[in-house]
């Protein structure tokens, strides 16, 4: 694995367990501390979304959002798992924001998509994506088909 450097004007390649920067002297350290910590957070929100521990999932998913804002995996993370809580506002404005940065976006396309047919009344809702949340007779199912982050 190799650590970027996150400098925009050096993006200089380095070893992993690099202090500092070779080309620009910045430090990395805390840099690849910080990706591991959020690969870490990821992974544990997607940990408790298969625990049906949902809010605390969101929180972990909201977390990364706010540090990282253009993530667009946390945010889809955070959008889905809104939606599994039956926050279709705070959901369709997370996919809203995704589609914003990546029209192309499918899992953001799939989510506004069912947002709104849910809008118009949830017994439209026939058939769900494979990584899209489901509902059952007993609470909710959780239907996401993500891998998680490998730690930097």
């Amino acid at each position: 694995m190799k650590l970027f450097c996150p400098e925009p004007s050096c993006r200089a390649e380095n070893l992993p367990t690099a202090d500092i920067c070779a080309r620009c002297g910045l430090p990395l350290k805390a840099y690849a501390q910080t990706l591991d910590y959020a690969a870490r957070l990821f992974n544990r929100g997607l940990d408790l979304v298969q625990q049906h521990q949902l809010e605390q999932a969101r929180e972990c998913f909201a977390a990364l959002v706010y540090w990282y804002p253009h993530d667009r995996e946390a945010r889809n993370a955070l959008a889905m798992t809104c939606l599994m809580l039956n926050d279709l506002i705070s959901a369709t404005e997370h996919w809203q924001k995704v589609h914003e940065q990546a029209p192309s976006d499918s899992i953001a396309n799939q989510g506004l998509a069912l947002t709104t047919s849910w809008q118009k009344g949830p017994h439209l809702m026939n058939v769900l994506p494979e990584s899209m949340p489901a509902q059952s007779g007993k609470g909710t199912r959780v239907v996401i088909v993500k891998k998680k982050r490998k730690k930097k």
